[in-house]
């Protein structure tokens, strides 16, 4: 018997004399997991998730053995426990893409990730990921949409990585940072928390003015919150459906939040609304042009 497992032996000791002392086992079953010992680790983590099953570290480290032990879907399951548990566990929401994807289930691993970008839509961890669906897809234009999102959030090493796995998106196109950078300034002096304090203050009088919502949509952006600025164009647009600047901001916040299927939506919009150039734009980043039933913008 070799030191490693005569330490190993002292903790299996130690647990059948205090069978009841839950992190003590897990901490064993971690030990057998880092010493490929997946079976006994299996065994260890099920009992101490038994104990405690509202503990996500423990539940994590179930799903790790089910996973040495070729369980990935039940790992998955674990993982959906966790994230029920804690919505906002990032790492919950990755393994369970990442074994999707390992199962070959890339659409199921897609609504993984869009639910964690919805609470954190600069997780560069799930872009990369949601890159890495989508060429297991063959989906050019999505793949070039999380690429130009990578790149615009400064995340360009794994930029660099996905156009390495996939060197269609490296064609030349108009990235999501120069279609932000591209936009109109705006015509004002106070800065943009200022001026998204006086809109909110306007829209109180005025609820339904879709100027007013595309002129905050503007000064969210220039504070990076693209989600909220995505939010505020959809509204200039609900009010005013004929207004195709706002249709093109928001597709252009789309694109930087990765949210290709909007953008190419509002693409396509846009071009059987006549509006050619600002389909041209939006195309562009995405990598291709677009062709879905029009519908009024």
């Amino acid at each position: 018997m070799g030191a490693t497992d005569e330490i190993l032996e002292l903790y299996v000791q130690a647990v059948k004399n205090t069978p009841e002392d839950t992190p003590a086992v897990a901490l064993l079953a971690k030990a057998c997991l880092q010493l490929e010992k997946s079976e006994q680790a299996l065994k260890l983590a099920e009992y101490a998730a038994q104990n405690n099953p509202r503990n996500t570290e423990i539940l994590k480290l179930l799903a790790r053995a089910l996973e040495a032990s070729d369980r990935a879907e039940d790992a998955a399951d674990i993982y959906q426990r966790v994230v029920s548990l804690n919505p906002a566990d990032e790492e919950g929401y990755l393994k369970i893409a990442s074994l999707y994807q390992k199962e070959g289930r890339s659409k199921d691993a897609l609504h993984s990730l869009n639910t964690l970008l919805q609470k954190n839509p600069e997780s560069s961890a799930a872009l990369f990921q949601k890159a890495l669906c989508y060429i297991s897809l063959k989906d050019t234009a999505s793949v070039k949409g999380a690429y130009a999102t990578l790149n615009s959030l400064g995340h360009k090493d794994l930029g660099s990585k996905v156009a390495e796995l996939y060197p269609a998106v490296a064609e030349e196109e108009q990235p999501a940072e120069e279609l932000v950078a591209a936009a109109p300034a705006p015509d004002r002096s106070e800065s943009p928390r200022e001026a998204i304090a006086r809109y909110k203050q306007e829209l109180k009088n005025s609820p339904y003015n879709a100027e007013i919502y595309s002129k905050m949509g503007y000064a969210l952006r220039e504070l990076k919150h693209h989600k909220e600025a995505s939010q505020a164009f959809a509204l200039a647009l609900k009010f005013n459906p004929n207004d195709f600047n706002a249709a093109y901001e928001r597709g252009v916040s789309c694109v930087v939040l990765g949210d290709t299927e909007t953008a190419a939506r509002l693409a396509a919009q846009l071009k059987q609304a006549g509006q050619t150039e600002f389909a041209s734009k939006l195309e562009s980043s995405l990598g291709a042009p677009v062709e879905e039933p029009g519908v009024a913008v």
